[in-house]
């Protein structure tokens, strides 16, 4: 039985996001196109001896129990009558709080190696079950393939997107998602499109983006910069930002204008995650 995995954890980018309307129960209707990209997290899991489960995280230590790889764990321990504990490892590489969805990435890569680890064969529509009340990204990262996204963002379609390299730029600010969703000024009615219409090129844009400027004043001048560089766009609720190249040159190129007080990075489009080829392979 195979006791240790090692896998990648990807971040994603959101094309654009248009928030539709406001649910009652809560949550809101949204329409987004997730870009896998090749920026990762280092995530080892490794089988105990005993029936714990510890969680270590670097450069800096957030393991606490709210912590969603903690969640994911005891989401899927029904399942795992009398099955073995597990340490598991974090180098943490995705921007926290940046729109990348580092955390449900790892709530979605944890599922995925415990399904392996345990020995649990539960299909992957079962894991989309489990994963859904961790948040709405988790699913995104279980399929492990580009996707248009409706519903809160876990209806999944999955898109051929063509190549590209992104520069991202990840501004020194935390963006709570849950206070982005709640800012009274967030556009909530933004007309549908339809898959086709984005692939034809209908107009869009992230509705998150007039408020995260209004929420911290200093970044709109940067913005306003950045968009003299080229097509900035915004990724999830903030704050991450990037630019959509044609090829690495380009990006490279790209990034070689961008100041070096901001953290910038290069990242190629993936169409599929690593994460799920390796568990693909057996």
């Amino acid at each position: 039985m195979t006791s240790a995995l090692q896998l990648n954890s990807p971040a994603k980018l959101n094309l654009f996001l248009h928030i539709n309307k406001y649910r009652e129960d809560g949550y809101h209707d949204i329409q987004t196109v997730f870009q896998l990209i090749e920026l990762h997290d280092e995530m080892t899991f490794t089988l105990r001896d005993d029936d714990k489960t510890t969680l270590t995280t670097a450069p800096i230590n957030f393991a606490d129990q709210d912590n969603l790889i903690y969640k994911a764990i005891n989401a899927l321990k029904p399942y795992a009558k009398n099955k073995p504990g597990v340490d598991i490892y974090l180098q943490k590489n995705i921007p926290m709080g940046g729109g990348l969805g580092g955390g449900s990435s790892n709530a979605a890569t944890t599922l995925l190696a415990m399904n392996k680890l345990w020995n649990l064969k539960l299909p992957k529509e079962k894991l989309l079950e489990i994963g859904r009340p961790l948040g709405a990204d988790v699913s995104v990262f279980i399929n492990g393939e580009n996707a248009w996204a409706e519903g809160i963002g876990d209806q999944l379609t999955p898109i051929n997107l063509p190549e590209a390299w992104y520069v991202v730029i990840a501004p020194e600010i935390h963006a709570s998602t849950p206070k982005m969703y709640a800012h009274p000024d967030l556009c909530r009615n933004t007309p549908t499109i339809t898959p086709q219409d984005y692939l034809d090129g209908a107009a869009t844009h992230n509705d998150f983006l007039p408020v995260l400027l209004l929420q911290h004043p200093q970044l709109a001048e940067t913005f306003a910069w950045l968009r003299s560089l080229g097509d900035i766009k915004l990724s999830g609720s903030g704050a991450c930002m990037f630019i959509a190249c044609n090829n690495k040159e380009q990006a490279q190129d790209l990034i070689g204008q961008i100041s070096p007080r901001l953290v910038a990075f290069v990242a190629r489009g993936l169409q599929v995650s690593n994460c799920s080829e390796i568990l693909a392979k057996g």
